[in-house]
């Protein structure tokens, strides 16, 4: 494995439970959402389990980025949000970003395991998500 990589829960989940069942996390810290197609996010962070820290991938669409947003509001000020959502829906850019430095706490939810995706650095397995709260 790469320095700095961390091993994949997706792949690490897959390997103990061959079926792709729903998975609930709860409180986990993040500080980007990217864009990765017109209607299509994601967001990378880490989860431990077990003691080991794992790589996280969380793919959702513009749907559940809408209720992403009604539960990040409250964590920003009005000019700073507003500019986290711009870049997250403009359509300037395919490929965008919204970042910023401290975690959000509290944020939850329900996804289950994706299909195998493989590129030059990786191979990973997304969670889905199904709903955020």
């Amino acid at each position: 494995m790469k320095e700095g990589f961390r091993p994949d829960f997706g792949l690490h989940l897959k390997e103990l439970f061959s079926n792709n069942g729903g998975m609930t996390f709860m409180g986990f810290d993040f500080t980007e959402i990217l864009r990765i197609a017109p209607e299509q996010y994601i967001i990378f962070t880490y989860y431990v389990y077990n003691g080991t820290e794992y790589a996280l991938s969380l793919d959702f669409s513009i749907w559940q980025l809408n209720e992403l947003f009604d539960l990040m509001q409250p964590h920003f000020n009005d000019n700073d949000f507003k500019n986290i959502v711009s870049s997250l829906l403009s359509m300037t850019k395919l490929l965008s970003k919204a970042n910023w430095t401290m975690p959000i706490p509290g944020i939850c939810c329900q996804a289950k395991l994706g299909e195998l995706q493989i590129n030059n650095n990786e191979k990973y397995i997304p969670f889905i998500v199904e709903k955020f709260y």
